[in-house]
């Protein structure tokens, strides 16, 4: 596991979830951070960025008052006193009388209730206890903005050690990133509708749409590094929107049965994403590849991928 800050960005939170060997979520009473620089030797008076402190342990807890989990008939949705503690995006642990556990990431909230991404893997009585799982330490603003630094650690990162208080492993280890801009954000739910405002439509209630771009961001920057491309350097503008949008689709299609409509529906879009890849190793569509200092164009991506994937 990564973590990325932004040059330029000021002060920034690293977030972690601590989890044990079981995959289980870590309910840690303390935790510690320390941040260092791996361009040094670690006797060198320059590789401790920031010394070992005390984290931030999230301390929102709330109880069930419904069961919840797969033997229930509520899957995804876990009913508390006050969801607004809760936050969109996080991730909390789930937490059973017996002290079984799980780590659950919040998909969206009600008047009543916190939803969570996935499917509740067990089975949580009421009664149950939902708690703040994730810990956090501060990337400090005078390295994250200084020029020299982001130059020095353009190939090489940072890295960050946490210490975990009641835990098993008591210590895990991170790299850290500099990146010049946040990972780009290639299609939107407007875009999806364009293209099939059906597919939009019936999966915007439950975030299903949200959910979908997500992870087709995910593949579209898994896809651009298996061909020895650095994310971090491409800019694939209307490409990226296009293809963004079919895998969405495709997920979405796939995700609302096994009828012939849908899964036609879904193979299609699968066909136009794999015809945009493929259109990017002959004239492209005017993307770029730039210089992670300077942010200066380098070479149209459509020859860089070309080269290494030659048409037939």
């Amino acid at each position: 596991m990564s973590q990325k800050v932004i040059y330029n960005g000021g002060a920034q939170t690293l977030k972690i979830v601590p989890t044990g060997a079981d995959g289980d979520p870590m309910l840690l009473s303390a935790g510690t951070g320390k941040i260092v620089d791996l361009a040094h030797a670690e006797t060198s008076s320059d590789y401790v960025i920031e010394a070992q402190a005390a984290v931030t342990l999230d301390s929102t807890t709330d109880t069930t008052t419904a069961n919840v989990g797969l033997t229930y008939p509520a899957k995804h949705e876990i009913v508390v006193s006050t969801p607004s503690n809760f936050t969109k995006g996080s991730s909390y642990a789930l937490v059973a009388a017996d002290g079984s556990s799980e780590t659950i990431r919040v998909d969206h909230l009600s008047a009543t209730s916190v939803f969570a991404v996935d499917v509740i893997r067990g089975k949580y009585p009421t009664g149950a206890t939902l708690r703040g799982v994730e810990i956090s330490f501060t990337f400090p603003a005078a390295t994250a903005d200084d020029e020299t630094e982001f130059k020095q650690h353009l190939t090489t990162p940072y890295a960050i050690d946490w210490g975990f208080t009641g835990g098993t492993p008591a210590t895990q280890r991170e790299m850290i990133w500099m990146r010049r801009h946040p990972d780009p954000v290639w299609a939107t739910v407007e875009d999806v509708t364009m293209y099939d405002s059906s597919v939009a439509k019936l999966n915007a209630k439950q975030n299903k749409t949200t959910n979908a771009l997500e992870q087709a961001h995910r593949d579209l920057r898994r896809e651009i590094r298996s061909h020895r491309i650095d994310t971090d350097t491409i800019d694939f503008g209307e490409a990226g929107r296009d293809w963004v949008v079919r895998r969405a689709v495709e997920l979405l299609r796939r995700g609302m049965g096994d009828d012939e409509l849908n899964q036609d529906l879904a193979n299609e879009a699968k066909a136009e994403a794999s015809s945009i890849l493929q259109d990017l190793t002959g004239v492209g569509f005017g993307q770029v590849l730039t210089d992670k200092s300077s942010g200066a164009q380098t070479t149209d991506i459509g020859q860089r991928m070309g080269s290494i994937f030659p048409r037939s």
